[in-house]
């Protein structure tokens, strides 16, 4: 009698899990109101599961802009290799959608360059649409044809070209030096946010041409604080000759405190182009934040990072400062990842002091250079496995999540053998060795199966995963997505 009520327990908690599993995948596919199916979708997307082709399948077809992104997307990112479907893209009837998809893609290099190509000479495409292209094209050194700028250039829409004049002048037209100055004598009331548009992608592809520009506007009496402090970053960026004296001006001038500081982040987050004395203004000043700031980009503009300084300014729990020691880290793990080392470890103690001002945007900073640390640097496994140690409840679950999210060669190695009193942690670590195992134990199909009911108070969008993973390692995955799409199974 015991075993045969066993056997009907156990099954009915199978019956059970499953059915949850299916709802939650079943939900990544429905519209919310507050875009929650968003977070879902990328948190199934993440997985990077060739499995998935039928979920994102199904969202192509859907009427819903959103879905119809992440599903193309989401075959793009499981394709071998990474490549997005250009026939998808010309399927999209609207311009917008057909922009944020090719624009999301961009930025995560599932568009090769002979794909960006045949997109800039497809016959119709929306002008947008093919400017965009033409940015990252021309950012790679590759030829254009002239054409599609001058089509731009035609177009009455003020951010088509605006962002015309600054590939044109990128490439070598002068006349578009003028076409950018028009545009700062506009009235037209998107004037600022197409400057900020071209701002930004001049930095992002690094336009150097833009710098007199750019300080032009940082100089504008009156223009909006947002606008200034990009500009005056484009213009420190690529080293206009006006640009320092107009940035002592503006940091000697303001006796606005978080003012001085954003224009000292500014400078730091140029530091190494810019001259090391550059940062002497900065030295002794009355505010302890911005004398260190001169400390660390002096350091940095010698070639000599002063480790201690960045872990000082790091400890100084200051929103900006640990923003850029995030983003100085990346952009050197790959030639010097010991220093990376060093910056990421110091963000990730910072997030566990006793200091309660801005926790939460501290622990969300543990998570991502801890994604970093296992991802980007040579060895940051091994440095993050010893940072588990004497690390508080809450600062474990933020390592685990990163290494959740880590597109990193097994990030499950990290945590092997670790034994976790925390019931979230030790679900995150579950769903992290589950989710990389070719099998599982019994134990662990038992406890997975409680985090995707539910049992271990795992938010949603790791639910969603763990459910992937359950059906995956249960082998139920086809019967539960025909499930989601309505269809028959094929067991074959």
């Amino acid at each position: 009698m015991a075993l045969v009520l066993g056997t009907v327990v156990s099954t009915a908690a199978a019956d059970e899990t499953t059915d949850q599993a299916v709802w939650l995948l079943q939900k990544s596919t429905l519209v919310h109101r507050n875009g929650f199916h968003n977070v879902l979708l990328r948190a199934l997307r993440q997985m990077k599961d060739p499995s998935l082709e039928p979920l994102f399948g199904e969202l192509v077809q859907r009427r819903h802009p959103g879905l119809r992104i992440h599903g193309i997307l989401g075959l793009g990112e499981i394709s071998d290799p990474p490549r997005l479907d250009l026939a998808m893209v010309a399927d999209i009837p609207d311009a917008g959608t057909q922009a944020q998809l090719v624009s999301a893609a961009l930025d995560s290099d599932l568009l090769s360059k002979e794909d960006a190509e045949q997109l800039t000479r497809w016959p119709g495409l929306d002008p947008a649409v093919r400017v965009l292209v033409a940015g990252k094209l021309i950012a790679d050194g590759e030829a254009l044809d002239p054409a599609i700028l001058e089509e731009a250039k035609a177009s009455d829409n003020v951010a088509l070209w605006g962002m015309a004049a600054l590939l044109r002048l990128q490439v070598g037209d002068e006349t578009a030096r003028a076409d950018l100055e028009r545009l700062s004598r506009s009235n037209s009331p998107r004037r600022d946010n197409v400057r900020a548009l071209v701002l930004q992608t001049a930095i992002k592809y690094e336009f150097a041409v833009v710098s007199d520009w750019a300080v032009s506007i940082a100089s504008e009496p009156g223009v909006d604080r947002t606008l200034r402090y990009q500009a005056m970053r484009a213009a420190l960026k690529y080293g206009d000759e006006g640009a320092v004296a107009l940035w002592e001006r503006q940091m000697s001038g303001s006796d606005n405190e978080a003012d001085r500081i954003r224009m000292a982040m500014l400078a730091l987050d140029v530091a190494d182009r810019l001259d090391a004395r550059v940062f002497e203004v900065l030295a002794g000043d009355e505010v302890p934040l911005i004398d260190l700031v001169g400390r660390v980009g002096r350091s940095i503009a010698s070639g000599r990072v002063d480790r201690a300084a960045v872990d000082e300014l790091i400890g100084m729990n200051n929103i900006l400062a640990s923003r850029w020691a995030l983003m100085y880290a990346r952009g050197i793990a790959a030639d010097d990842g010991e220093t990376a080392g060093v910056v990421l470890m110091s963000i990730i103690r910072a997030a566990d002091d006793e200091a309660t001002r801005f926790k939460a945007t501290r622990m969300e900073n543990a998570v991502l250079a801890s994604e970093i640390l296992h991802a980007e640097v040579p060895g940051g496994g091994a440095v993050l496995r010893g940072a588990f140690a004497d690390a508080s409840e809450m600062l474990k679950e933020a390592l685990l999540m990163g290494l959740i999210r880590s597109d990193g060669d097994r990030p499950d190695w990290v945590v092997k053998g670790m034994v976790f009193e925390g019931r979230t942690a030790e679900a995150m670590a579950l769903l992290l060795r589950c989710k990389h195992a070719d099998e599982m134990t019994e134990q662990e199909v038992a406890s997975l199966a409680l985090v995707v009911r539910g049992g271990a108070g795992l938010q949603e969008p790791l639910r969603i995963q763990a459910a992937w993973t359950y059906l995956k390692k249960t082998h139920q995955d086809r019967v539960a997505l025909a499930r989601v799409l309505g269809e028959q199974p094929d067991l074959r």
